[in-house]
């Protein structure tokens, strides 16, 4: 039945993409003005070939690697829904690059099909506004997503042929996080106010500056200018100390739930002290605090999860990452070839688990995870 359930929501999918999906260039031909800030950059990816790359980040199976276009283009004639971070035609139709590469597939679950999407297209009350404005926010939120794909989407409206407009709004449901709060006012121009909208409307703008997402499906790899401005504006001013060997714990993200917790972690920890490692729970630490933490990493252990991602404010670190699945992103590894880290990874295979499916907690196997550590270029004794 589950099986016959997925099929159904595959051809579901396939069939509202091609029916209610249109692409930039379809809409507006020769029309599309793209202004690209970033220049394309490639980087060789050896290990990219045989790294066990789930379905989304096949495509990454290269020798190297190229990143995407990324622009920004003003559009006239576009509605904005809150309630998905997405832009709409004046006939309802979702324009194809407002929803992120990697919620494509996710799109009957992500926008239900059924009857709280029409409601939303066909019924919702119109505001207007004023001027020229933007989003930052795709359809996913989450501490990861924001991080990676859609803060930096902010930073594009830095574009030199914005900053003679009085004001740009950044419009935001409801109120900013605290994570969106943290980076974002220091990486936007001084002409872009955050503007707060409400779900339940869809607002017609004037003038719609819109922002590229800047990563494929299971990638993280920033073009060099912006990874510059994020570490320049964020991390400590003084000098590294590189003696920090970090395990970061789930435990607390993910008590009382299902979501990527090392079930024997004591177990594993007790081998990780004795090599001079110290457990963090990272929900208990400020940002400040957690960018300062891995401004000084010389190893970083954890299992798949946001916070591997502060290995953005790391140097030359040394990166293992424990996955609950036998498929992986190539979140981690594009990190490593962006910032000069190592990277190892190990996969959990027990009892067959499903390949995809990355919420389940694991347990590790702690002598192949010491085993793996010890093929860092340096010794852990």
């Amino acid at each position: 039945m589950l099986r016959i359930k997925q099929k159904v929501n595959r051809l579901l999918t396939k069939a509202f993409l091609k029916n209610n999906v249109i692409s930039l260039e379809k809409l507006y031909s020769d029309k599309l003005k793209k202004l690209q800030i970033f220049p394309p950059e490639t980087v060789a990816t050896p290990e990219a070939v045989h790294l066990p790359l789930y379905k989304p980040s096949e495509n990454l199976k290269s020798e190297t690697y190229t990143t995407p276009e990324i622009y920004t283009t003003i559009l006239d004639g576009v509605l904005y829904s809150p309630e998905y971070n997405i832009l709409l035609t004046k006939s309802r139709k979702i324009i194809l690059e407002s929803i992120h590469p990697s919620n494509l597939k996710m799109v009957n679950f992500d926008l239900n099909l059924d009857s709280e999407l029409r409601r939303n297209l066909y019924q919702l009350q119109v505001k207007k506004i004023p001027g020229y404005c933007s989003i930052f926010r795709s359809m996913r939120n989450s501490f990861a997503h924001a991080l990676i794909d859609n803060i930096p989407r902010a930073y594009l409206l830095n574009q030199p042929e914005y900053a003679e407009f009085k004001e740009i709004k950044l419009l935001c449901p409801n109120s900013m996080t605290k994570l969106e709060s943290f980076f974002i006012p220091s990486l936007i121009p001084s002409n872009v106010v955050v503007t707060p909208v409400q779900s339940g409307y869809l607002y017609d703008v004037e003038k719609f500056i819109f922002p590229s997402f800047f990563q494929p499906a299971g990638a993280c790899y920033f073009p060099s200018s912006y990874l510059k401005k994020l570490r320049a504006e964020f991390m400590p001013q003084r000098q590294r100390n590189k003696n920090k060997r970090i395990f970061i714990s789930r435990l607390k993200c993910a008590e009382g739930k299902t979501k990527r917790h090392i079930l024997n972690e004591s177990e594993l920890f007790e081998k990780l002290s004795n090599l001079g490692f110290e457990r963090y729970v990272l929900e208990d630490m400020s940002l400040e605090a957690q960018v300062e933490l891995f401004y000084d990493a010389e190893t970083v252990v954890g299992a798949d999860g946001a916070g591997m991602f502060w290995t953005l404010f790391s140097e030359k670190a040394r990166v293992l990452v424990l996955f609950n699945r036998t498929l992986i992103p190539a979140y981690y590894y594009t990190i490593a070839k962006n910032l000069g880290h190592q990277y190892r990874h190990w996969c959990c295979s027990e009892k067959g688990k499903n390949k995809s499916y990355h919420y389940y907690n694991f347990r590790v196997d702690v002598p192949k995870v010491l085993e793996l550590l010890s093929t860092f270029s340096e010794d852990f004794d």
